[in-house]
């Protein structure tokens, strides 16, 4: 939903970490959507939208990490890496 990723985006500015949002989103999102759900923060977010999964792949560069209440791994046990890209949604 537009709040999680409005979350997401106010986290990333904090972090000074890059968003990528990868379309079709399952909800409208546009200027007034990021406005409303990053509040004062979704402008210093670093935002990359992709027009598919196959465009994020092609930009995506280091290892895809997905995070999931379903994982193999426990996140405690998880070394991350410099270039890691976290995958949420």
């Amino acid at each position: 939903i537009a709040g999680n990723v409005g979350a997401i985006l106010r986290l990333g500015a904090c972090l000074g970490v890059g968003v990528d949002l990868i379309e079709p989103m399952g909800f409208a999102w546009g200027d007034r959507a990021q406005r409303r759900a990053g509040m004062d923060y979704a402008g210093q977010a670093d935002v990359a939208r992709h027009a598919d999964w196959d465009a994020f792949r092609a930009a995506a560069a280091g290892r895809i990490v997905l995070l999931t209440t379903a994982g193999a791994e426990r996140l405690p046990d998880l070394r991350f890496r410099p270039d890691d890209v976290l995958l949420l949604g």
